[in-house]
C-alpha cells in the first residue's frame, strides 16, 4: 500500500507506474493522476508540443526510419488489413475511379503523351496522367509527380462538388 502524493487515497502498488530512482521504485502519483495530468498538460501546452513534434518528425533521418517502419508494417496482416480496409472505402466512395483507371491503362496507347508537364512545363523522368473526370476515362493530363501532388491537395473532392478550382498557374520555366 502506498498513498498518492496528489489524491492522497492510499491504493495498492499495482496503482502505481514503476519508476527506478525512487526509493520503493514507484512513481508519487498513482495512475488515474498521473492520467489526468498528462491530459491537463497536453491540453494546455498543445501548440508548443504540436511545433515540438513536427520539428522533430521534418529531421531527414526520422522521416526515412518512419517510411521504412511503414513499409515493414504494410508487410504484416494488420497493415495489409489496413490497406484493404482503406482501398474498399475509397472504392466505394470514388466507384468511377478504378474503373476509369483500368479503361486508360488499357488503352493509352491510342493517346500520345506529352513530355512535359502541363503545369510546370519540366520535363520529368516519370509522367502521371491525371483524370479530373472520372466519366471521360481518355481525357487525362500529363503532370510532373510535383504538380501531381499539389493537383490532389488543391482540387480535393470538395473542391470539386462545390465547383471551385484553384488551379496552379503555368510558369514557364
Amino acid at each position: 500500500m502506498k498513498k498518492c502524493s496528489k489524491c492522497k487515497i492510499p491504493k495498492d502498488l499495482s496503482q502505481f507506474y514503476k519508476k527506478k530512482d525512487t526509493k520503493d521504485g514507484h512513481a508519487v502519483k498513482c495512475k488515474s493522476c498521473a492520467a489526468e495530468y498528462g491530459k491537463m498538460y497536453r491540453k494546455e501546452n498543445r501548440e508548443t508540443l504540436l511545433l515540438k513534434k513536427k520539428q522533430y518528425y521534418s529531421q531527414p533521418h526520422v522521416k526515412v526510419a518512419k517510411r521504412e517502419n511503414e513499409k515493414e508494417w504494410r508487410k504484416t496482416n494488420s497493415g495489409k488489413l489496413s490497406d484493404t480496409k482503406a482501398n474498399k472505402k475509397t472504392h466505394a466512395k470514388y466507384p468511377n475511379a478504378q474503373k476509369s483507371r483500368s479503361y486508360y491503362n488499357r488503352n493509352k496507347q491510342k493517346l500520345t503523351p506529352l513530355e512535359h508537364c502541363e503545369h510546370c512545363n519540366i520535363k520529368p523522368d516519370v509522367m502521371h496522367a491525371h483524370h479530373r473526370d472520372y466519366d471521360k476515362p481518355l481525357h487525362v493530363i500529363y503532370l510532373c509527380p510535383q504538380c501531381h501532388s499539389d493537383e490532389h491537395k488543391i482540387n480535393t473532392p470538395l473542391n470539386r462538388v462545390t465547383g471551385i478550382f484553384m488551379e496552379k498557374k503555368n510558369e514557364t520555366l
